[in-house]
């Protein structure tokens, strides 16, 4: 892991290239980012009595080495079936890094609290920095597949941010009749001063399902709070207490950026939570870990969606208005030479974009 990774574009990402290119860059770049997630495993104490962790550092082992196999000697043949078929391994491989992952800090937790509680800080950098090398490999690895034709583009031209609120808040209204049996209201918006923006409605260059996941994130915690809010009420039906509170979605945009904004009036976040709600492990929701649920009680989602939003050039904010509810907001660059990757390493200190202000969290 004495390689430094190499950051690229969007720009650079969604260009026309030919597979063997792809193919060449990702040979020799996945196995340093991998190889420095690797090192960061080996660097916690107890890794070795925690069973989530050393399963989540041998797949990493055995994937970097599928990838040298490949270009053995330093003499790289390409194959494309053969590389297809190592890109394929890898990505199963990863398939639940973070669930895993998210295991094994709660099991670190119990045998070393001071370190590996849900509000230290050590925690927090670990798993930023380790996720979000994380997910520009994984972004790298699903490009190339798109390259040869398998898949679509990760990166889009021109995604319809509309679309993607549509669909990922049908998407959360659905779990949520699946795990409480209510559906609360989500109302979607979208202005832009473009003319080029068909129908108001914003159109941006990025990664599709990241941003799609950041807004599911969202909406679930302000649906998962509104329902509780409302069965906490008195006095009237939960259905009657829901209608009150919708949840509104506004996305809006001009020549140089977007800016998502999700409102709901669930009472806000509790004040003793603050800049807890953007530590791993930590949950506002009565269930953790393994009991916890879909819709609630993980306590990363929000730590990730913030993740997902700076990788995407981007920054994510939340305000909370005490006895009112909640607002995120979700800014984005347009221009694509303006969303570069950020590909942490041990050597080199890196955070994650804070916020700045008394009342934004």
């Amino acid at each position: 892991a004495a390689m430094r990774p190499t950051p690229l574009s969007a720009r650079i990402l969604d260009r026309s290239i030919q597979p063997k290119e792809a193919a060449q860059f990702l040979q020799s770049e996945y196995p340093i980012r991998c190889a420095e997630r690797i090192r960061m495993i080996e660097s916690l104490s107890h890794c070795l009595d925690v069973s989530e962790l050393l399963e989540v550092r041998e797949r990493h082992i055995q994937s970097f080495l599928a990838m040298r196999r490949i270009a053995s000697d330093n003499n790289f043949e390409y194959k494309e079936e053969e590389f297809v078929s190592v890109v394929n391994q890898i990505l199963l491989y990863d398939e639940d890094t973070i669930p895993l992952m998210v295991k094994g800090f709660y099991q670190l937790s119990r045998l070393k609290p001071e370190e590996a509680s849900d509000d230290s800080q050590f925690v927090n950098y670990f798993l930023d920095t380790f996720l979000l090398n994380r997910l520009g490999t994984e972004v790298l690895l699903k490009q190339y597949l798109a390259y040869v034709g398998i898949r679509g583009n990760v990166f889009e031209r021109s995604c319809d941010l509309m679309a993607i609120g549509r669909q990922t808040a049908q998407s959360v209204q659905r779990l949520c009749v699946r795990e409480t049996g209510f559906k609360p209201t989500i109302q979607l918006e979208a202005t832009s001063v473009l003319e080029a923006d068909k129908g108001g409605a914003p159109m941006v260059t990025c990664i599709p399902g990241a941003l799609s996941f950041v807004l599911q994130e969202i909406l679930k915690n302000s649906c998962h709070a509104t329902i509780m809010t409302a069965l906490s009420k008195e006095g009237n039906t939960t259905f009657n207490e829901l209608a009150k509170r919708p949840i509104s979605v506004i996305i809006s945009a001009d020549d140089k950026r977007v800016m998502i904004r999700v409102d709901d009036k669930a009472g806000g976040i509790p004040s003793e939570a603050g800049q807890k709600i953007w530590h791993y492990l930590y949950t506002t929701a009565s269930k953790r870990g393994e009991e916890a649920t879909e819709l609630a009680g993980f306590g990363v989602g929000l730590p990730i969606a913030r993740l997902y939003t700076q990788y995407l050039g981007g920054s994510m904010n939340l305000v909370s208005l005490p006895g009112y509810g909640t607002q995120a907001y979700v800014f984005l660059p347009r221009d694509p030479d303006k969303v570069v990757e950020v590909v942490p390493d041990l050597d080199h200190e890196w955070k994650v974009q804070e916020s700045v202000g008394e009342f934004i969290l």
